[in-house]
């Protein structure tokens, strides 16, 4: 991990590595019932709507809150002492925590910002995703961290000669840093197995973007290093492989690559060159409407978008 020579030398090999800006905490503003919970542990708000809020996160005193696939007020996942109500909508960016720990500060990970350490070389947050484990890294300029065990937390191996903290929670994914680089990038890297890697067809002459995945996020290679594409969060196992088709959209101007990974809670997404949504298409003409929740396998075929072995969401059936 230490460089043979110069400054630089010996860490070309991040940029080959399937890697991912992390956040810092923001705490949410508002004050009590808010940005606070009250003195029953409750509060409603809204944090800035944008798109791609899959996989962010929440956090209030020790649970943790990840964002979900879902339309209106969907239930977010926790990971922590049990909360009654914890909802959030993606469309408006709104929260609603009933049953919380009372009278907290609400922080919010927001992965459309990277994190950078501050001033005095010290960062704490979370990082994205759920599958945290021994083995997976940190780079803050030339200085590398590395899981090395399971914990709550447990102290990272490193090269840095100046770092005086260096924890990761292997079961929140709470990381925190003290005496590192100041005011520079944190990275972290998944170390999950590569599950697919696609072409995303936009030009007239065969240089396409080139995307990758593992099981979790996608990539793609830019300024000399992979870094994480949109913040879609994905949750198959290694053994559900990825698909890419690029298609038009619902104008013969719109470009768009869909992605599956086999999985009807993932579902079929596509990616405009923006953002990541999720594509559940209806087949019939139903009340509510039998959609494609998701596929194996994704082909276009004269002027036709395919899919197979598709997973298939039915209308309820109505028992008198």
């Amino acid at each position: 991990m230490v460089p043979s020579s110069g400054a630089t030398a010996g860490y070309e090999q991040l940029g080959s590595r399937l890697r991912t800006p992390v956040c810092n905490e923001v705490a949410v503003a508002g004050g009590p019932g808010v940005g606070i919970t009250d003195g029953v542990g409750n509060a409603a708000g809204a944090v800035a709507a944008a798109s791609g809020f899959v996989g962010q996160k929440f956090r209030i005193d020790t649970t943790i809150f990840t964002v979900v696939n879902g339309v209106g007020a969907i239930a977010m996942d926790q990971n922590g002492p049990a909360v009654a109500t914890a909802t959030f909508d993606m469309a408006t960016g709104g929260f609603v925590f009933v049953g919380a720990a009372i009278n907290s500060q609400i922080y919010f990970y927001d992965y459309l910002t990277a994190a950078v350490t501050d001033g005095i070389g010290d960062a704490k947050g979370i990082v994205p995703g759920t599958k945290f484990l021994p083995g997976q890294m940190f780079s803050i300029g030339t200085e590398l961290f590395t899981v090395q065990a399971t914990g709550t937390p447990v102290g990272m191996l490193t090269n840095s000669a100046t770092a005086t903290t260096m924890n990761f929670n292997t079961t929140t994914g709470e990381y925190e840093f003290v005496n590192v680089p100041w005011a520079t990038k944190i990275y972290f890297y998944p170390a999950q197995p590569v599950m697919g890697i696609v072409e995303y067809e936009l030009s007239a002459i065969n240089d396409e973007l080139v995307y990758c995945f593992d099981t979790q996020f996608a990539y793609h290679y830019i300024a000399g290093a992979w870094t994480r594409l949109g913040t879609g969060l994905w949750t198959g196992s290694d053994k559900q492989f990825f698909w890419g088709q690029s298609y038009r959209g619902t104008a013969a101007n719109n470009s768009l690559i869909f992605i599956t990974n086999n999985s009807s809670t993932d579902n079929v997404r596509y990616w405009d060159g923006a953002a990541w949504t999720t594509f559940t298409p209806r087949y019939t003409t139903a009340v509510p409407a039998d959609r494609i929740k998701g596929c194996r396998v994704i082909l276009s075929f004269k002027n036709r978008l395919l899919f197979f072995n598709t997973y298939e969401s039915e209308k309820p059936i109505l028992k008198g």
